[in-house]
């Protein structure tokens, strides 16, 4: 059972003591002592994300961000013709 100092009452609902939000970076950082890739979703505090967001390095993630890229479908591969070549008869 978590202690009560580990959490707070928020809104009529327990929650971890570090609120935590969802960022989509556009550049690559360090946050909470951890390497952020661009282009990625991450789930970083609050605190942190309001200071990538007012740097401009980070905006807050949503849905499409979060949805997995559909890999690239493979080309079909041309069909070589078959050459026939008249021997000596």
């Amino acid at each position: 059972m978590p202690r009560y100092h580990d959490l707070i009452v928020y809104g009529g609902f327990t929650a971890p003591f570090f609120l935590s939000m969802k960022i989509f970076t556009t550049r690559s950082v360090i946050a909470s002592g951890q390497a952020l890739d661009a282009g990625s979703v991450y789930d970083v505090s609050d605190k942190d994300a309001s200071i990538l967001i007012g740097m401009g390095k980070a905006r807050e993630a949503t849905s499409e961000d979060e949805a997995p890229a559909c890999p690239p479908k493979p080309k079909a591969k041309a069909k070589k013709a078959k050459v026939e070549v008249d021997g000596d008869q």
